[in-house]
């Protein structure tokens, strides 16, 4: 499990453009189950193409988890297009993800109350 406190539009993201490293949420917008092979340097290497297709690809979804909720949808294309330039979602994307740092693995006994949250043993 890695707890990347980026929030669901960023967890969104991350399952996106990186399947080979994540699984399921463990908790929304805090924590995913990652894959054997997880490296969160490559997170860093995210190719700004592909960031900038999915941005434009999920940008309802972007904005409706950003805080517009069910508002979103009554923007027109080009006011998705307009926020989503205004918010610079891709920018901040990528700042945040090639600031993201893996840190030791440990047993999740060594935390009984995250293993109680988590329903865990």
């Amino acid at each position: 499990m890695w707890f990347h406190f980026g929030g669901e539009v960023y967890e969104l993201l991350l399952r996106e453009l990186f399947p080979g490293f994540f699984e399921r949420p463990v908790i929304a917008g805090m924590a995913l189950s990652t894959l054997p092979g997880f490296d969160a340097a490559a997170l860093g290497a995210v190719k700004a193409s592909a960031l900038e297709r999915l941005v434009r690809s999920e940008g309802l979804r972007l904005l409706e988890d950003d805080g517009l909720g069910r508002f979103a949808e009554d923007l027109p294309e080009a006011g998705v297009e307009a926020w989503l330039a205004e918010l610079e979602m891709s920018s901040r994307f990528w700042t945040w993800a090639s600031a993201r740092e893996a840190g030791t693995v440990s047993p999740i006994e060594k935390w009984p109350l995250l293993g109680r949250l988590l329903a865990v043993g």
